[in-house]
């Protein structure tokens, strides 16, 4: 206003000093004006004072506030029901409370058909019975092949043993007995020998004693003289005897038989090795068989845990009290709304309908 009244004087031509003395009554004005209406605004509020409070005095914890507002109540929250389950033999609904039933929590509002669930869950408890038998079969096989293993490699250890104790015996006491003998032979065959020698030495020395001084004892000698010399000749035999049987001892029969007894080492210890490698592949084959049926009666388990879960999960149950609103939701504006009743099939994690929380409202 003051501007309005500035650009008045303006025009007008007043000079300064009167400009600021009119400014100066125009603001008094306007303020006494402000007074006035202040005041008869105080007056009127006294005067309804009897018909309205506007100043209240409240306990603490017990002020109700009441709102009143116009338009469409409607849940903040909405419980969808549906089966959580995998449904993996199908969801076919054979019980379902009416639409906008008054439920409580806890309440049956949707069951589906058990039967092919309990078709199944039969099957698959005879699956885990046989299964765990199998299992039991394999185990008991580990124990039957590990006893089996330890016998073969102890006769193959014990074999082993002996073969190397009877070469250790051939080296150390056999064949040092047998060299003994033979030499022993030699050396009997040449003091035979050499005996047979001198004995017909003699009798020579007594047959030509004889001749040159009696006669008559000429033939008895000579007899003994040819009975000296065919000892000699055995004993000669005997000694060549002893001696190719030493020859053939130290060439032949030594290293033949030190040689059958090592390739019997050899072939002894291969044999005990072989049997720990068949020995180690038979219960690692076992094991695994073990692994497997373990893992076919873990595998079995599991599926008797998620398809008790599934059969818990084939009854929808209220979630909270109020009521119940059946019906899925439309996928395409065009589409129109299943029917939720008996009979009934519908999908996993389909909504079948809604149970809205009456605790929080909105007003729309």
């Amino acid at each position: 206003m003051t501007e309005r009244l500035h650009s008045f004087l303006r025009r007008s031509g007043v000079s300064h000093r009167k400009k600021m003395i009119a400014i100066g009554a125009g603001l008094v004005l306007i303020v006494l004006l402000v007074i006035s209406s202040s005041c008869s605004l105080r007056n009127g509020d006294d005067a309804d004072t009897g018909t309205k409070d506007r100043y209240f005095t409240v306990d603490r914890g017990n002020f109700d506030v009441t709102v009143v507002l116009e338009g469409d109540l409607d849940a903040i929250k909405r419980h969808t029901l549906k089966c959580e389950g995998r449904g993996r033999y199908g969801l076919e609904i054979i019980e379902v409370v009416e639409n906008t039933t008054p439920v409580k929590e806890g309440d049956v509002v949707v069951r589906f058909a058990p039967d092919k669930y309990d078709e199944a869950m039969d099957k698959l408890i005879l699956d885990i019975d046989n299964a765990r038998k199998d299992l039991l079969l394999v185990e008991t096989d580990l124990q039957m092949t590990q006893v089996a293993n330890v016998n073969s490699i102890k006769f193959a250890t014990d074999s082993l043993r002996a073969s190397r104790e009877q070469l250790r015996k051939y080296e150390e006491q056999d064949a040092v007995r047998e060299r003994s003998n033979l030499v022993k032979a030699i050396q009997t065959a040449e003091s035979k020998h050499t005996d047979a020698k001198r004995k017909l030495s003699d009798a020579k020395t007594k047959v030509s004693d004889a001749r040159m001084q009696d006669a008559s004892k000429v033939a008895a000698l000579e007899a003994l003289a040819s009975t000296a010399e065919k000892e000699v000749a055995d004993t000669r035999a005997a000694g060549e005897k002893a001696q190719y049987d030493f020859r053939v001892f130290r060439r032949y029969d030594y290293p033949q038989k030190l040689r059958s007894m090592n390739e019997a080492v050899t072939k002894n210890y291969l044999n005990l090795e072989r049997n720990l490698v068949d020995s180690a592949g038979k219960v690692a084959n076992v094991k695994r068989r073990i692994r497997n049926h373990q893992k076919r009666v873990q595998q079995l388990e599991r599926e008797h845990r998620d398809l008790t879960e599934d059969i818990v999960k084939l009854v929808l149950r209220a979630p909270v009290d109020g009521i119940v609103a059946l019906g899925a939701p439309r996928r395409r504006h065009w589409q129109d709304p299943k029917v939720i009743e008996i009979g009934t099939k519908v999908r996993a994690n389909e909504g079948v309908g809604s149970s809205p929380d009456l605790s929080k409202f909105v007003v729309n």
